[in-house]
């Protein structure tokens, strides 16, 4: 890939290089015009003129136009200047009444040497030119020579010189930016850790940073410039659909909804490499529109995450034998201890101990959800009869009033204990979050096909940051060290799993100091019956991550039976 900043340098040697040969060229045409006039005595010179002109005026500019086909010169500038100072002043001397035309073209002059080498330029021609007409009218008084238009000849040519300086300058300040940031991007594309592409309307790689290099090339291959990306790359989406360009950047279809980046994966070999993409649409000066890609491998990091889901998962399946034997025996001593600090005791162990686990149980239903390995039955059941059985208790234990508003007759198609789950969480958090004593609001309300649940509280509420970030893993409103209302921070993605796994949506409405609103939508009962009602339909988000091998081993059967996805399912 060509440095941006060498381009421009080019770019701009050869539009230096443009006006040199513009300037040489007119400079011979001029030198003929005036040699041929004079040799046939169309002009008022004499014919000696003609003969100087034709063996040394335009021979010397004829050599000065071949020579600015090289490099730029300053000597060669200057005798190009000396030389046309030399054939206006011979002009207007030999023949006054050609001043006022003969002048004029000072103007384009001063301006093309402006342009070439700055106002100094300018002012070397113009300043000994001007000088050397008033001279030449002070020795020859007979010639009638007009003050307000020599003049305004100077003036004219003075403004021409300060406005080409000032462009030149304007120029100059616009090619240092663009050099500069020219510079920036090259540094950026050769230092950056993420793989960078540019792809043209059809899909060819025009363009590809070392990391894209290093990380995109397989090892069969050895460039990437030139190819399809289709091809070179081959992307698939998460669900394993390969991404197909033939009718424009597939990646920057994905990207239009709005995220910033999305997940893809290609296949080396019998590896998967998971790439977080993104992708940003550049249009040209001709409506063209190629496009930028950015390529970070996140293999690192998915190992990482399943590495830690299989301990949080082998943490908790293993804590959960030796808890229920800790419930059990505070369960076998009440009934032998009767003192009242025993009974204490043995309330607080089986209080803790209960609080524990329910978090075990959350972070063993957070790993099978982040393992892909949650079966929901999908049925049509009364929400009212569910809501009524599961809410019954749940108040008392939580210390708060849960006031209960259910719409009878509300059939929804859902999973009972997915569903249940949900609303059981969100009362929970809605409790805890809520001022002593303060009361949780629960409605039903069908809206269309579906069927929507409220869980309100009149707590602290959430910012509109804390609002978009509260269903992420692991995440709390309270980051600092001492925190008044504890948990894990997985309740809330537990609940947007559940949800989106039943084909429903969870919303959230909150306003800082006066509470939040979790709304959970969910499908009502389907209009035409199924052609089996006796069975259940069975919604399944194991993902398919590609081929599987014949190969398995001890920690492959263990991770399947904890419910973990391993790098060959």
């Amino acid at each position: 890939m060509s440095p941006p900043h060498t381009v421009l340098k080019a770019t701009t040697a050869a539009g230096d290089l443009s006006s040199r040969r513009i300037t040489g060229l007119s400079r011979v045409l001029i030198a003929l015009v005036v040699t041929a006039a004079a040799s046939v005595e169309a002009l008022p010179l004499p014919q000696w003129f003609a003969w100087v002109a034709g063996l040394a005026w335009l021979p010397a500019a004829a050599v000065l136009w071949m020579a600015e086909e090289g490099p730029a010169s300053r000597r060669r500038t200057l005798t190009g200047m000396c030389l046309d100072l030399v054939a206006l002043l011979s002009v207007i001397a030999l023949a006054p009444q050609l001043a006022p035309p003969v002048m004029l073209l000072l103007i384009p002059l001063a301006a093309a040497y402006t342009y070439q080498g700055g106002a100094r330029d300018g002012l070397l021609l113009a300043t000994p030119a001007l000088l050397g007409r008033w001279l030449l009218v002070l020795a020859s008084p007979q010639v009638d020579v007009h003050p307000v238009d020599e003049i305004a000849n100077a003036l004219v040519t003075l403004c021409v010189i300060l406005l080409m300086q000032r462009a030149l300058h304007v120029r100059r300040q616009d090619a240092r930016r663009v050099r500069e940031v020219s510079a920036a991007s090259e540094t950026i594309m050769d230092r950056s850790t993420e793989s960078i592409l540019v792809t043209a309307p059809d899909g060819t790689i025009l363009q590809a940073n070392p990391a894209a290099g290093r990380v995109l090339i397989d090892p069969e291959e050895t460039v990437l410039v030139g190819a399809g990306c289709t091809d070179r790359l081959a992307l698939h989406e998460p669900g394993g659909r390969p991404l197909d360009c033939a009718t424009g950047c597939a990646l920057a279809q994905l990207c239009a909804g709005g995220d910033d980046a999305v997940e893809v994966f290609r296949w080396i070999g019998d590896a998967r490499q998971p790439l977080l993409a993104s992708s940003v649409p550049l249009r040209n000066e001709l409506g063209q529109i190629s496009h930028l890609h950015s390529f970070r491998d996140i293999t690192t990091l998915k190992q990482a995450d399943e590495a830690k889901t299989m301990f949080l998962a082998t943490a908790s399946h293993e804590l959960k034998t030796p808890l229920t034997v800790i419930r059990g025996f505070a369960q076998l001593l009440r009934q032998t201890i009767t003192d009242g600090h025993g009974t204490a005791a043995l309330d607080a162990i089986e209080s803790r101990s209960g609080e524990l686990a329910v978090i075990i149980d959350r972070l063993l239903l957070s790993s099978r959800i982040d393992a892909g390995k949650i079966d929901l039955h999908l049925e049509t059941f009364d929400l009212a009869e569910l809501l009524r059985i599961r809410l019954r208790d749940l108040g008392r234990s939580l210390g708060s009033t849960v006031d209960v508003q259910i719409e009878e007759g509300l059939q929804v198609h859902a999973s009972q204990d997915a569903l249940a789950t949900v609303i059981e969480h969100l009362v929970d958090n809605a409790a805890k979050y809520s001022h002593h004593e303060g009361a949780v609001a629960v409605t039903t309300r069908a809206e269309g096909s579906d069927v929507l649940i409220d869980v309100v509280d009149h707590g602290i509420g959430m910012t509109p940051t804390q609002a978009a970030q509260c269903f992420e893993k692991f995440w709390q409103a309270e980051i600092t060290d001492v925190r008044r209302f504890g948990g894990t921070g997985i309740g809330l993605y537990i609940v947007r799993s559940l949800t989106e796994a039943m084909g429903g949506q969870v919303m959230v409405r909150s306003v800082v100091g006066r509470g939040t609103t979790f709304t959970v939508r969910v499908p009502g009962a389907p209009v035409a019956p199924p052609q089996h009602p006796t069975e259940d339909l069975v919604v399944s988000t194991l993902r398919e991550d590609g081929p599987r091998t014949a190969e398995t081993n001890a920690v492959d059967e263990f991770m399947d039976q904890i419910g973990l996805r391993t790098g060959r399912s």
